[in-house]
């Protein structure tokens, strides 16, 4: 009786170190936490340590000036709050991982971007507006993209010739809203290498789609494979989009609001002209002289002439 009670003790005892081992040697899991900022460093340092499932919930208004690449296989979430971020930089996420932002975005400078490369997945709950940059939204070597809202591109005149607003090299891209580039000469989208990106509401672009080296405009779609949506493919690249339009933009800032008339100048050249005939010229030198050298000379000769008479 007394071997067996020391054999289930000694049992019991293994048992015991064996599960603390096994506690010891698997990490444990980190519970997700909402973490608050309302500054563009905190928001920044937020995002570098990040665990998965955390959500950064903005405070205040961010303008956030920095490059942020989720490179690990995590899943975390921006929730703006109803404030307002303005990114002059970058957020992305890369291999495997998983970025959601609840809430608009605006993008500003020429190297601003959001991206999802390497078969990882940006999902924006919202609009990104971009001014003055190159491209607005990509997808690249797999990744996934979408937006629920609207992605536009406007900004100054000239201030990029390649403005895009989506670019997808082998990515996937859907655009719950409308696609709009604005500047002169602006491609809505770019795509090559099996991408496909579908726009549900109107493409909005001088340049509807450029696919690898090929061009596409306004009625150069051709038969859908997706009903209800236009087509623009290479047989190997797609875009879609439920309509598609041409931009109409003011006059540039360089021409005059209100440049004046043919008419307005004839006018204005005649009665210049007309003032110029009328006007009497200065006496200049010695106009006077004349007149009163003749008339002397005629008192002279009258007075001579008076003279004879009178000795007659």
């Amino acid at each position: 009786m007394q071997i067996n009670t020391k054999k289930k003790t000694l049992t019991i005892f293994l048992v015991a170190v064996m599960v603390m081992a096994l506690f010891t040697v698997m990490p444990m899991a980190v519970s997700a936490a909402t973490i608050n900022v309302s500054t563009a460093a905190e928001l920044d340092a937020a995002l570098w340590t990040a665990n998965d499932g955390d959500v950064i919930q903005l405070s205040a208004d961010i303008f956030y000036v920095e490059e942020f690449w989720l490179h690990s296989s995590i899943e975390i979430t921006i929730d703006t709050n109803g404030f307002s971020l303005t990114v002059d930089g970058c957020l992305a996420a890369d291999n495997g991982g998983t970025l959601n932002i609840l809430g608009d975005v605006a993008l500003q400078g020429w190297f601003s971007f959001i991206s999802s490369c390497r078969n990882a997945t940006v999902n924006v709950f919202g609009s990104i507006t971009g001014t003055d940059g190159e491209t607005v939204v990509a997808a690249w070597d797999g990744g996934v993209l979408d937006i629920t809202g609207n992605v536009s591109v406007t900004g100054a005149w000239d201030a990029c010739d390649d403005a895009v607003g989506v670019t997808a090299v082998s990515g996937f891209v859907n655009i719950g809203g409308n696609l709009t580039v604005t500047r002169a000469g602006g491609i809505g989208v770019y795509a090559e290498d099996g991408s496909q990106v579908i726009i549900d509401g109107t493409l909005t672009a001088d340049c509807v789609a450029r696919i690898e080296e090929d061009y596409f405009y306004e009625g150069e779609d051709t038969e859908s494979s997706l009903p209800g949506y236009l087509e623009f493919t290479d047989g190997t690249s797609f875009v879609w989009a439920a309509a598609v339009e041409v931009p109409t933009r003011p006059i540039r800032p360089t021409e005059p609001a209100n440049p004046p008339t043919t008419a307005t100048s004839a006018t204005t050249t005649v009665t210049t002209t007309a003032t110029t005939q009328t006007a009497a010229p200065t006496p200049t030198g010695d106009t006077g002289v004349v007149p009163v050298v003749a008339l002397a000379v005629l008192a002279a000769s009258a007075i001579l002439v008076i003279a004879k008479k009178k000795k007659k």
